[in-house]
């Protein structure tokens, strides 16, 4: 068993820290010159190796996503893959042009008026044109819509320039590889369940829904559930009398 100067057990933080260091067991005699992965005459390491790596233990299990969504105060999606599907229907159109076609899913529309209710700044920024998304994100009231964004990190900076918030704060939702430089970044990085390996390897959260199947609605109640405030809104969001409610509210259609 791991042991302090005094021949006594370590305390479990203190194993955690030597295992994550790298640094031996003695067992409760001083690291020699030699001994070991640290220099010899270093009598200063053992101990900056301790408060490091406590600072970053900590850190890390501060950090956790739930943590990391109390910050939140931007919330950007991509479309396709998050918001739909990922299907792209091309119909002929009279002009001998495609008509693009998606499918979105209503639970996501009323997570997004959940959201505004909840403070959040919600937007879009996608690499595809499409006048289907469009409307659309006119019909969510959507703050921020960016299409043809082939290098979507350049929308996230002009998003955050425009309200002052930091990348810290900006949770970012999405499926494939393009999206990997802004949650590179962002303080929360959600990938839906239908993502790349590429993404949900290194996101935050992953959503339990994929993509046009409720998603979207999965990363909104993880905020607002993190934040405290979900059953709060849900409640704002039923109040006929509620004026905010109306007001983020999505709109009803015939767009």
């Amino acid at each position: 068993m791991a042991g302090n100067m005094y021949g006594r057990p370590a305390p479990t933080w203190l194993r955690r820290v030597r295992d994550i260091a790298g640094i031996p067991d003695t067992g409760g005699r001083p690291l020699m010159a030699g001994s070991g992965s640290m220099a010899a005459g270093d009598s200063r390491g053992l101990a900056a190796g301790y408060s490091s790596r406590r600072a970053s233990v900590t850190y890390h299990r501060e950090m956790t996503a739930a943590d990391r969504a109390k910050k939140i105060k931007v919330l950007i999606f991509d479309v396709d893959g998050v918001l739909t599907d990922g299907q792209i229907f091309v119909i002929p159109g009279p002009d001998g042009k495609g008509i693009e076609s998606k499918g979105f899913a209503a639970h996501d529309g009323l997570g997004i008026s959940l959201g505004r209710l909840g403070g959040l700044r919600i937007g879009i920024i996608t690499k595809r044109n499409s006048q289907t998304v469009a409307i659309r994100a006119r019909d969510l009231k959507l703050e921020f819509v960016y299409q043809g964004q082939a290098h979507k990190l350049e929308a996230a900076s002009d998003i955050l320039s425009k309200t002052g918030y930091s990348f810290e704060e900006m949770a970012y939702v999405g499926d494939d590889i393009i999206d990997l430089p802004v949650m590179r970044k962002c303080g929360l990085a959600i990938a839906t369940a239908n993502a790349r390996p590429q993404l949900k390897e290194m996101a935050h959260y992953i959503t339990p829904n994929p993509g046009g199947q409720g998603a979207g609605r999965d990363a909104i109640d993880f905020i607002l559930t993190a934040q405290g405030t979900l059953s709060k809104v849900i409640e704002q969001y039923l109040d006929a009398e509620n004026p905010a409610a109306g007001i983020a509210d999505v709109g009803v259609g015939n767009m």
